[in-house]
């Protein structure tokens, strides 16, 4: 399966974007561009394979694979471990990318709702196709 996901929306320290898998639509929260720094930037716009992941932390889920990110730490590539998981605030990622259903302002802050349910959505979406998921990062914002 192919998904895309358009980012279009910068604030000072969190990115939010729009992605679309057939006729779902849903919210993405991850880190502002950082110059691909680890653990504090969303990663480039690109082409990415979707692997499946499973860890304590995040279990069942998936890893990007592709243009600068790995899925496991590997010599000579800077980002890897970029998951797909449930995430209300930017403060909860490391790089990663969180998946809801909606987003609005919580404590002067942008705030990613229903995220738990939208990636449990989405993730069963990927399981049905375990080695043929990929994700397009593009980005709208001027």
């Amino acid at each position: 399966m192919r998904f895309t996901l358009t980012r279009i929306h910068q604030f000072e320290d969190s990115m939010f974007g729009v992605l679309v898998i057939g006729d779902l639509t849903f919210w993405t929260l991850e880190r502002a561009w950082v110059g691909n720094e680890p653990r504090i930037s969303c990663v480039p716009e690109g082409f990415y394979h979707l692997t499946p992941h499973d860890s304590a932390v995040h279990p069942d889920t998936f890893a990007l694979e592709g243009e600068t990110v790995s899925h496991w730490p590997t010599d000579g590539i800077a980002r890897n471990v970029i998951l797909l998981h449930p995430a209300n605030k930017v403060e909860e990622l490391s790089g990663c990318i969180a998946i809801g259903e909606s987003y609005h302002w919580f404590e002067g802050r942008p705030f990613l709702q229903k995220s738990k349910p939208s990636t449990d959505q989405v993730l069963e979406k990927l399981r049905s196709h375990p080695d043929n998921n990929y994700l397009t990062i593009e980005r709208e914002i001027g």
